[in-house]
């Protein structure tokens, strides 16, 4: 698997911009890599989305948004999946932070965060565009919500 530090230089982008030109320059990096080396960086993804799914997390309203009531409306399991890419995209100090004090995950299920499910994409388009073939990677975690048992107790 790739190492963390390595899987975070090929994330950082040094200019805010949005999610999907993130993943453009993200994906750029990749096409640059062997097709090993993009599936490690598949599956040290997979692993820290897995790591960031916690009951607590997604436990936590969308950001802004009520319901007609008024009351808080909850992520679903596909938008606390792409909040958790929104968290990977915001670099290596946010996951911490999200770690250790559940409360700086809020930020990330906003509608302008759920937009970082294109993160999912990257590596899967970068192998396809290096070898030709077909993504056909299956990760070392399993990402999906409520995969990480030992996080939904």
């Amino acid at each position: 698997m790739l190492a963390e530090p390595a899987f975070w230089e090929i994330i950082q982008v040094d200019a805010p911009t949005a999610s999907e030109d993130q993943c453009a320059v993200i994906q750029d990096r990749l096409c640059r890599l062997s097709a090993q080396e993009i599936k490690d960086f598949s599956d040290r993804l997979a692993e820290i989305l897995f790591r960031l799914d916690l009951k607590v997390l997604a436990d936590i309203p969308v950001a802004g948004a009520a319901s007609g009531s008024g009351r808080p409306v909850k992520q679903s399991e596909d938008r606390f999946l792409y909040a958790r890419c929104a968290a990977v995209l915001s670099g290596p100090d946010a996951v911490a932070r999200v770690l250790s004090r559940a409360d700086d995950f809020s930020p990330f299920t906003s509608d302008e965060a759920a937009v970082a499910e294109d993160l999912l994409e990257v590596a899967p388009a970068a192998f396809e565009s290096v070898t030709g073939d077909s993504w056909d990677h299956i990760e070392a975690y399993d990402y999906e919500t409520g995969s990480n048992s030992e996080g939904w107790r």
